[in-house]
């Protein structure tokens, strides 16, 4: 195994240990809400527009809310916003609904294929960096534009395949012990994925669609980190050995979406399954150039 795994700290993080983490009571609650199989597609079109946005905007994409909605269900470009950010919420989206298909019908193992084509899909199609791993001189890093704070560097590209193999096959095995706490696993797991940083860009994005497809192919909900929440996000990296924080943030992040299954479900047996979406108040500032209505974005995408 190579050193980016830190295998006793995964395996610390999913022995249950932590305080905050109620998993029995989600485990509960999410077999529960699985038998409202009903409200499944409507549960699944409503997060992917929040979910899209979230993802986006934590990388800086000024696409607001009411917008991704637009975009999405009503198939339109919006003005004032350009066609790159525009076709980075489509993308998303798209790379959502085929992980979501290939999650619940053929139950893929994670691998370095279904990556790559996550990859592409949340990137233009015709990027030339869309679905391929760092190359040989291709450095990256993540850096706050306003700080200057250096968030992450990638590890060295010729060290890449080597850690990305051991990490799927390490994460791939304890995924399959039914004792294993898997919000802890998948916090580990996604903390090792951004260290080793594959890509050049895309990196976070392509991260929390993984850690959805693996959560819904073991019988979960998805999970949403929401913008607002994107400086508890980043502080969970500052000690890549302690998967305590990302742990608590996905759990609260589970919380949120038992709620609005639950929430959808009402709708859906009380027949306004076609109710648009109350939208959260923590959209992207339309103003960039105001350092007070803008918080401290990533000068590389992750």
């Amino acid at each position: 195994m190579s050193y980016v795994l830190k295998e006793n700290k995964i395996r610390e993080a999913c022995e249950n240990r932590f305080a905050s983490v109620n998993i029995p009571l989600i485990e509960e609650e999410n077999t529960e809400i699985i038998a409202m199989s009903q409200s499944r597609q409507l549960f699944y079109k409503n997060f992917r527009e929040e979910f899209s946005y979230n993802s986006n905007a934590i990388e800086g994409n000024r696409v607001t809310l009411p917008e991704t909605y637009e975009i999405l269900r009503k198939n339109v470009t919006v003005s004032g916003k350009s066609l790159k950010d525009q076709m980075e919420i489509v993308g998303h989206a798209k790379a959502f609904d085929y992980l979501i298909e290939v999650a619940t019908s053929k139950k893929l193992p994670l691998s370095k294929e279904l990556m790559l084509t996550t990859h592409k899909m949340i990137l233009e199609e015709n990027d030339p960096i869309a679905g391929r791993f760092r190359g040989f001189g291709e450095d990256v890093g993540v850096r706050d534009t306003l700080s200057g704070k250096v968030y992450h560097r990638g590890i060295n590209p010729l060290a890449l395949h080597d850690n990305l193999d051991g990490l799927i096959e390490f994460y791939n095995d304890l995924s399959e012990d039914k004792d294993i706490n898997k919000i802890a696993l998948l916090a580990g797991f996604h903390m090792c994925f951004e260290y080793i940083h594959p890509f050049l860009d895309g990196n976070g994005r392509t991260g929390r669609l993984l850690v959805n497809f693996e959560l819904v192919k073991h019988g979960y909900l998805p999970i949403d980190v929401k913008f607002a929440e994107r400086p508890l996000y980043y502080a969970a990296f500052e000690k890549p050995d302690n998967y305590e924080r990302m742990t608590e943030l996905f759990t609260r992040s589970m919380v949120s979406s038992l709620a609005m299954y639950r929430q959808l479900h009402e709708q859906f047996i009380n027949g306004h399954a076609d109710k648009p979406p109350v939208y959260q108040t923590d959209t992207v500032p339309d103003n960039p150039s105001n350092p007070s209505q803008n918080p401290a974005l990533p000068k590389k995408r992750r």
